[in-house]
């Protein structure tokens, strides 16, 4: 059932244009009656969601009445109505498609100014929905964006590449708890962006590692050994999301297979039975190294976090990392310190 609206127009209180004084635009009060939704909680955050998104600075909500009342300019209220009646749903109801073009609201007024409401299909809980929020407004910089649990709803507000970059996003973050990718190496998918500076966005599933701490030493490590900041851990479905330069994600797809591995797995060189390595050339003529070095007989966090500081203080390497799971450390330097860093750990890597 559509939710019933009631405007009424509110005088300016300005000088006419007769008088030489330029007029503003006209205000509008409207009230709107909840039909379906049901909790004060419910009312509270549809009306956030409003204020957020429409721009209107002025709204109450009437627990008793089941109403809300928002004040502004037409265009923002008629931005608030549609996105009232689209909200306004059962709990438990069936929303529309996910991802339908139709569901794009184009603000008067703007060149390119595009707000959407997606609904989520596997993400039901308040913490999954606001770990793709989290995301959202990390990898593509949209800040008006804003999460309704009643009808698992999030709307956003951006240009329109923005709006689309969130669809490809919240498809490839809105997935089953338990589902599985089914790739030899990081399974992924992959967007690219106009920005010329960070095109390359890429979404990866992990497949051992399980625990939200695992996944953010990742993070950690991605940050600090590639020097990307726009990186995030979705625990539901099991992701990391990130986006930067062509070089830069190609270089996380390599970490992220070395380090997602099985917690506790012993990996060994193919050529013996000395702990492997893995190498990776970066292109940067600084610091182009990187290596991953397998430990086997160090088992505890504490001794990973000795190895570190003995590189950070030895080999004057600061970009160094340790992964519990796979007990790992990463490093990145120049081939001298990659090398001096490899010896050490060959000390202190004993039984």
């Amino acid at each position: 059932m559509r939710a019933k609206a009631v405007a009424f127009a509110v005088t300016a209180l300005f000088a006419s244009v007769a008088s030489g004084q330029t007029s503003t635009p006209q205000s509008v009060d409207r009230v709107f009656h909840f039909t379906n939704t049901q909790t004060p909680q419910g009312f509270k955050e549809v009306a956030s969601l409003i204020r957020t998104i429409a721009s209107i600075p002025q709204g109450s909500v009437d627990n008793e009445q089941r109403t809300l009342t928002v004040h502004g300019t037409a265009d923002q209220v008629a931005l608030a109505e549609w996105l009232f009646t689209d909200l306004d749903k059962p709990a438990d109801g069936q929303p529309p498609a996910h991802y339908s073009s139709t569901q794009d609201y184009r603000v008067p007024g703007g060149t390119d100014d595009v707000a959407r409401v997606f609904y989520l299909a596997h993400t039901g809980t308040p913490r999954g929905m606001q770990e793709i929020v989290n995301g959202i407004r990390s990898i593509l910089e949209i800040q008006r964006i804003v999460v309704c649990n009643g009808p698992r709803a999030v709307a956003l507000r951006g240009t329109a590449e923005q709006v689309a970059g969130a669809e490809w996003l919240i498809n490839g973050l809105d997935r089953p708890a338990d589902a599985q990718p089914q790739s030899q190496g990081p399974a992924k998918v992959e967007y690219r962006l106009s920005d010329a500076r960070n095109p390359a966005a890429r979404v990866f599933y992990l497949k051992h590692t399980a625990t939200s701490q695992g996944s953010q030493e990742i993070v950690n490590a991605i940050r600090s050994i590639l020097e990307i900041q726009r990186v995030v851990a979705l625990n539901g479905p099991r992701a990391l999301a990130l986006r930067g330069t062509t070089e830069q994600v190609a270089a996380a797809d390599w970490l992220i297979d070395g380090l997602d591995k099985p917690d506790g797995a012993q990996v060994l060189s193919p050529q013996s039975q000395d702990p492997a390595k893995i190498d990776y050339q970066l292109s940067d003529a600084r610091t182009p190294a990187v290596r991953v070095f397998y430990l086997t007989h160090t088992p505890t966090p504490q001794g990973l976090q000795e190895i570190v500081n003995s590189i950070r203080s030895i080999a004057e390497l600061q970009r160094v990392v340790a992964c519990n799971g796979p007990r790992a450390v990463a490093f990145r330097g120049t081939p001298v310190q990659v090398a001096l860093a490899e010896r050490l750990i060959q000390e202190r890597d004993k039984p």
